[in-house]
């Protein structure tokens, strides 16, 4: 185990007293109000007031963290809640183990950079709302005084969200969040981790190319079932758009709202399509439904490859069972990492399955490295000013060896698009996913992974599952 280092009536005399002491001492300059913008997007109204954050104190820097707490997405939120909170362990705290693994901050207490300062998580529930994201990062800033956010699960939510803090000028890192246009806003305030839908909806069709040269699995039809919000409906454009350039018809793209208790309709549609590989774009609530209803009508298809998002997540692989097997996913983190990276295991041994009882998956990796990224901004800016942090994040340039992640590690573009992302392609298989792609990743013969001989192609039947 780790070791960790580790009322509203006042007394007119009293009054008096502290107003004679108050003019003894130097005055203290008066703090400049912050202006709070709230935009209500539906109206187009903007309502402006003039209040203060409270000023933290010197020791501490406040991260701003709003993620589903309840709602259909609350197992997800409450994931990437405690993964924050690991990340921000980490950093407050002393962990020799981990620092000599090469885990940044884990070896001192508080950031070097700003006098040993820590971090302090205020935590929000946007309840997979936009409206609620956007109320409580005003909330935040305002009455919390937050510094920065490490926040936001959906990109729906990162939309609203983000809109308030880049008119405070407060940095905003989104861990997890894909829809292309969150990078085309213009923001300078904007700083997001993950691969963006387009590029994901690439990989998932060179994995399909590959697929027909490999093994010669002859796909020509794809279809498209998405949620309806923006991470759904921006990953069905990329796939309609991109499709062709592989060599793919994309022969159905079928929507649904996302927190449907049904889908037969929609399998149905999908069915009388005749697709070959289904990509679906879910949560995790609709992503399990959309097991059971493929099942209960029979539909067979060759391949399903999953957009990420609910597919992945630790809820979805312990919850579908044999279901599930032979499903495909694309994602940015794996379990096999536990086997290539010591610190990945050690921190989900340790620090992180304690909590929640469920291993690491990408989300929660996505938001331990977004803390770490937000020290390292902190430490390098030696100040919480805006600008500094915002300078300092423009300016980052960490490398794989200090992430979690399997990427080449985080760079931020002019749009604030993390230019070092990568996906892996994983299939499901005996209650686990298993890196299968791109070829070189997957280490054929290595204890632990899947062979690459063992890709299976195509799925059987539901009767023979």
């Amino acid at each position: 185990m780790f070791r960790r280092e580790k009322l509203s009536v006042v007394l007119s005399l009293v009054v008096l007293g502290a107003v004679m002491l108050s003019a003894c001492a130097p005055a203290a300059p008066t703090p400049t109000p912050k202006v709070v913008e709230k935009v209500v997007k539906e109206t187009s109204v903007v309502v402006v007031t003039a209040t203060p954050p409270p000023a933290a104190p010197a020791d501490e820097v406040v991260v701003g963290l709003i993620v589903p707490l309840s709602g259909s997405m609350a197992t997800s939120g409450n994931g990437c809640r405690i993964a924050a909170e690991v990340g921000a362990d980490i950093v407050n705290n002393v962990y020799p183990e981990l620092a000599a693994l090469g885990v940044p901050f884990a070896g001192e207490e508080g950031i070097p950079g700003l006098n040993g300062a820590k971090i302090k998580l205020v935590v929000g529930d946007d309840e997979g709302v936009p409206e609620k994201a956007l109320a409580e990062t005003e909330r935040m800033i305002t009455e919390e005084g937050a510094h920065l956010f490490v926040s936001s699960y959906s990109s729906a939510c990162a939309a609203t969200a983000s809109q308030v803090a880049e008119r405070l000028g407060i940095p905003y890192i989104a861990p997890t969040v894909t829809a292309p246009d969150l990078t085309e806003r213009g923001y300078k305030t904007f700083f997001r981790l993950s691969p963006t839908d387009d590029l994901c909806a690439k990989n998932i069709l060179a994995f399909l190319a590959d697929l027909n040269e490999k093994y010669d699995a002859g796909i020509t039809r794809v279809a498209s079932l998405y949620e309806n919000t923006l991470f759904g409906s921006q990953s069905d454009e990329a796939i309609k758009k991109y499709a062709p350039e592989y060599g793919f018809e994309v022969v159905a793209s079928v929507a649904y709202p996302k927190e449907t208790a049904e889908l037969t309709s929609e399998i149905q549609t999908l069915k009388a399509a005749n697709p070959q590989v289904l990509i679906p774009t879910s949560y995790v609530s609709d992503a399990l439904l959309t097991m059971r209803t493929l099942k209960d009508l029979n539909v067979n298809l060759d391949g399903i490859v999953a957009q990420g998002g609910g597919y992945f997540q630790a809820t979805w692989q312990d919850t579908v069972g044999a279901d599930g097997d032979y499903v495909f996913c694309r994602d940015n983190f794996s379990p096999d990492l536990m086997l290539t990276k010591p610190a990945v295991e050690k921190i989900n041994d340790e620090l992180y399955q304690p909590r929640r009882a469920l291993p690491m998956d990408s989300g929660a990796a996505r938001f331990i490295d977004a803390v770490l990224l937000a020290a390292d901004a902190i430490n390098r800016a030696g100040s919480l000013e805006p600008e500094a942090l915002l300078q300092a994040l423009r300016e980052t340039d960490i490398t794989n060896e200090n992430l979690l992640l399997p990427w080449d590690g985080i760079a931020f573009d002019e749009k604030g698009q993390n230019i070092r992302a990568k996906m892996l392609m994983l299939q499901f298989k005996d209650g686990r996913y298993w890196t299968v792609w791109p070829w070189e990743v997957s280490v054929d013969g290595m204890e632990g992974y899947c062979p690459l001989d063992d890709i299976v192609w195509p799925m059987p039947p539901w009767s023979e599952m």
